[in-house]
Formats: C-alpha cells, structure tokens, sequence
C-alpha cells in the first residue's frame, strides 16, 4: 500500500490546525483531479495537518512524497448504488464528528458533496465550485445543487462565476473568493523557442463542447492563405470525430492529433508552442491558460466562465464569443502575422498576469486567510449552536 494512502490514520500536525478536502476524484490528469491534488499539497505546505477524502484516487499519480494523508473508500465496489461515495461521506462525517477539523472544503457540486449536504455537518463544509455556475452542466450533481443553500459557504474564483452560484442554485449564503492556482514552477522569464512545434495547440479534453470542431473548421479557413499552419491537438479523448471533420475539410495535413500521455509531456509541448488556443462553449477558471500563462504562451480563449474577468486587460490573450468561427479565424490570421517584437511583448504580458495570479508565496498566503477566516466563521456557529 502507498504511504499516504491509507483507510484510517487520523493524526494532526504539531500547528494543531487540521483541515479535511474532499473529493471524487484525485491525481494529476486535469480538472478536478489537478485542483484536488493542487489544494491538498498547498494546504499542507502552509504547515496544516491536512487529510484529502477522494473517491477515486489515480495511484500512477502518487509520488510517495506527498506531505498529506489520502484517504479512499472503505469499500471500492458497488457503483451502481453509489455506495463508495456514501461509505466516504460517512468517513468524512465520523472524521469531523471526531476530530472537529477547523475547515472541511468539498471540491465541486459532486455526488459526495450531495451525499454530504444531506448529513449533520452540512453546515460546517465549504464548497469550491469548479464550474461557471450556468445551468444544465454536466459536471454538476443534481442533488448536490438542490442542496447548496444547507453548506456553510461557497468558495468561487470569480465574481462573474458568483452570479452564476446565486442564479442557477438560487444560493443566498456567503460567497468567499478561492481563485485556482497551478504549481508555481518559478519561472522569471520564458524565451521563446528557436522553432515551433506548433503555431496552434489546442490542449483539452477532445469533445464538442471545448469548441474543437470550431477549430478544425477555422482551420480550414486559413489553409489556403498559411500553407504550413500547423495546429496540434492534444488532451484526452476520442480523436475519430475530429479526423473524420479535417479529412473532409481537407486540413488533415495541418491538423494533428498527439497523445501527451503526463503532465511533464504537456508542459514541453506547450513551452514549444507559439500560441495555446481553447474555444470552449463553457468554463471555470481554466488551469490550462494559466498552464499558458506561467510559459509566457499568448492563447486566443472564448469569453465564458471568469475568463475575461482574469484576462481581459492582458495583452497576450485574445477573447472571442464562442461558437464563432469567423472570430476564431481571425485572431488566428492576426496572430500568424504578428511581428517578433508584438510578439515578445504578449508573452512578457501573460506571463506577468500569471505571477500576479498564480505565484507559490501569494497563493500560501490567500490559502492562510481564508482558513483563518474559516476558523472564525466556525467558531462563531459554535457560539451560535452552543451559547
């Protein structure tokens, strides 16, 4: 068994600060999977004793240096009932009812965020929202959503993302601010390569709704003007679709399909690429432009989610409205024949967004204050509950 994977080890730091994550998922493959692995690391860097409840736990993604303990369901069978998610609901409540951690953050409008939000300690959970908060999401469990107005307060990234939380879930409780962060790889300065593996990539989950079918036909558009433009697609997921739309749009020579089979593998290409581009129908807080951002890689990115909130005034990303490929094509041409110093000067700008955003010391920091703030709102409800 891994070292930190363990069923039931209970222990707190010498700090006597214990905080609980919550998750279905945990390892290193994008989504929610990153921003789990993402919190729990960060929280325990800040000197919290800090123990991560995840559902499905990628164990290729375990290092054996992890400063956290990772707790699994007792029992791993029985999906069709859902019973790991209701057996880890029932850990994380006899683990609050027992330890009495000072914050219990829940990622994401899950089942076991809706298995939790039923039960005694729904009051004492704060729950990070990954999504844009809109409605008919996929991501986002129905009962889980019924029953936001029971946790303690909703933790979002953006105020744009906030009015989806108040509108779509009819959510009336505080909101606190928990922007995302990647690892902060602490990079001053990103040169741009000698040579481009690709003038375009595209790094997301292969499906319609991330806006690729929008790419390969924007794509078209320009092949006859750039003959060798060359856009990668890469990120998990089925590829045939997509190939079957760039053979019959005859671009099948300037799109490729690639396999990035880890994060390091990702990261290389993208510092190799001249532009990263995502023209999804609907997003969160994407890690992947801040992925951008940390590599001074200027992107073209579609105007949903917090996406203009966090970009807007940058001069290395470029906003569209989604599902318009006349737009894509052309921030696309513009960006294919811009000069080298306009270029140098949107990867110096992202790149600068990215450390005002993402940097390991502010992100320590905005961590500590908000379980500070957690820690006081909790002992309030206790004077509350037992005057």
């Amino acid at each position: 068994m891994h070292p930190t994977l363990v069923r039931e080890q209970f222990a707190l730091s010498g700090n006597g600060i214990n905080v609980v994550v919550v998750s279905d998922v945990y390892g290193q493959r994008g989504g929610a999977y990153r921003v789990t692995s993402l919190l729990s690391k960060a929280l325990a860097d800040c000197g919290f004793s800090t123990t991560c409840f995840a559902t499905w736990v990628d164990r290729d993604s375990l290092t054996g240096q992890e400063n956290f303990t990772i707790v699994p369901p007792l029992v791993k069978r029985g999906y069709r009932w859902d019973l790991p998610n209701r057996l880890l609901a029932w850990q994380v409540q006899r683990y609050v009812h027992k330890h009495r951690p000072a914050a219990v953050i829940v990622i994401g409008l899950t089942k076991i965020c809706g298995h939790l939000l039923k039960n005694r300690i729904a009051s004492q959970l704060s729950v990070w929202e990954l999504t844009d908060g809109q409605p008919g999401n996929k991501f986002v469990d129905g009962d889980a959503g019924r029953r936001l107005s029971r946790c303690g307060q909703v933790l979002s990234p953006a105020a744009t993302i906030d009015a989806g939380i108040r509108t779509t879930y009819g959510y009336e409780g505080p909101i606190v601010r928990m922007p995302f962060w990647i690892e902060d790889e602490c990079i001053t300065s990103v040169p741009a390569p000698q040579e481009f593996v690709a003038d375009f990539l595209f790094l997301a989950r292969r499906e319609d709704d991330k806006g690729l079918r929008e790419l390969i036909q924007a794509a078209s558009k320009l092949r006859s003007a750039f003959p060798l433009l060359r856009v990668l697609i890469a990120g998990p997921g089925a590829d045939t679709p997509y190939r079957s739309l760039a053979d019959k749009l005859c671009v099948n020579d300037c799109v490729a399909f690639v396999s990035l089979p880890s994060r390091a593998d990702a990261m290389r290409t993208l510092a190799a690429s001249r532009f990263l581009v995502l023209p999804s129908y609907h997003e969160g807080y994407p890690l992947s432009l801040l992925e951008a951002a940390q590599y001074g890689i200027p992107f073209v990115a579609t105007d949903v989610g917090s996406i203009r909130e966090v970009f807007g005034n940058c001069q290395g990303a470029w906003i569209i409205p989604p599902r318009d490929i006349d737009a894509l094509a052309s921030v696309m041409k513009s960006q294919l024949v811009m000069g080298h110093s306009e270029y140098s000067q949107a990867r110096n700008s992202v790149h600068q967004r990215f450390l005002a955003i993402s940097s390991g010391e502010s992100v320590r920091q905005r961590l500590r204050q908000l379980i500070d703030g957690l820690c006081a709102s909790g002992k309030e409800m206790h004077r509350e509950c037992c005057p």
